[in-house]
């Protein structure tokens, strides 16, 4: 009977999974790591903007032995859908309460992430949080000791409140970019061929006429989500660290080695300088690196040559006062 195949093949399917699952865990297990606060406290989120370096600085985390980086899991874009990536909204209307549609709904009871319900969903939320990353350390190859795990989530930091909330023994290393700069990264990503209209399906280059509208939505996007995560950091119980960007890229192998000491990481072997040289911009391949790929300048002010008068105008209306008062010129 064909109900009958229907059903074997689920029990067949069912089985195959549990044996998944139960390797997995043996995995873990044979390691010393489950998803209990232990677990928690190895977790430390990368939280900031898109185009602030975050890649770079995954990459020399990861090259350190006991890490396992995971790359853009994208929880925080999922809870954190943003209004202004919608057509033909309103900008002028929207500020840091309302940039998401969760926010904008989150005092009604019926929505899922309701603040009324937040003691029902926060810590189910975390643990789902946790398995999803337990399986990304299971696939990962295996190390002595695990120290941490490195999730790098600038494009999800507009939901830092709800990951954080849920997930409060885990650490936040923020990382700050001049907001002009990352701008100009976003902008020219989507004009004259740039990266993310070729590696995107659905993804048009952006039209001349449309650019001064583009980097209003993205100097308010930065603003947003820098607001965000300064205030989850604010309240957070676990440790937090906030680095720049500008920092980082001018004494690099000092910069980085705060980060580690901060995290408690073995910088031995291999040594920093080697991870350094190996991950710089530098030695990326001259096809790989340019203007219009994913690894463009890394010049910090390099917005002053990009950007037209006008644009560095209305780039300053929105997030100028913010950028003067986190110390940028």
């Amino acid at each position: 009977m064909p109900g009958d195949d229907a059903s074997r093949r689920l029990t067949a399917w069912s089985q195959m999974t549990g044996r998944v699952r139960q390797n997995a865990a043996l995995r873990l297990a044979r390691r010393g790591i489950g998803p209990g606060a232990g677990f928690e406290s190895r977790l430390v989120w990368i939280f900031g903007s898109p185009r602030s370096g975050s890649t770079w600085l995954l990459q020399m985390l990861g090259a350190l032995p006991g890490v396992v980086p995971v790359n853009e899991p994208l929880i925080g874009a999922y809870l954190g859908s943003i209004v202004a990536d919608s057509h033909d909204v309103r900008i002028d209307d929207l500020d840091v309460n309302n940039f998401t549609f969760e926010r904008q709904r989150r005092r009604i009871p019926s929505q899922f992430f309701s603040e009324q319900s937040r003691d029902t969903w926060s810590p189910l939320l975390g643990k789902l949080i946790k398995t999803r990353l337990l399986a990304e350390v299971a696939a990962a190859p295996s190390t002595a000791s695990l120290t941490t795990v490195v999730v790098k989530e600038p494009n999800g930091s507009q939901a830092a409140d709800l990951i954080l909330g849920a997930l409060p023994r885990s650490r936040v290393l923020f990382l700050l970019r001049d907001g002009r700069d990352v701008v100009d990264s976003e902008l020219a990503a989507t004009t004259g061929g740039g990266w993310l209209s070729a590696e995107f399906t659905g993804i048009d280059e952006l039209k001349p006429d449309d650019r001064l509208s583009f980097v209003v939505r993205s100097a308010s996007k930065w603003l947003w989500r820098t607001q965000v995560v300064e205030e989850a950091t604010r309240h957070h119980p676990a440790p937090t660290l906030t680095v720049r960007y500008e920092d980082l890229r001018a004494d690099t192998l000092n910069t980085l080695g705060g980060v580690c000491e901060w995290l408690g990481l073995n910088t031995a072997n291999p040594g920093l300088h080697q991870i350094v040289d190996r991950f710089g911009f530098e030695a990326i391949p001259p096809d790989a690196r340019g203007p219009a790929k994913f690894f463009r300048a890394a010049r910090p002010g390099a917005w002053r040559q990009n950007l037209t008068d006008d644009e560095q105008a209305a780039v300053d209306g929105v997030i100028g006062a913010k950028l003067r008062e986190l110390g940028y010129e």
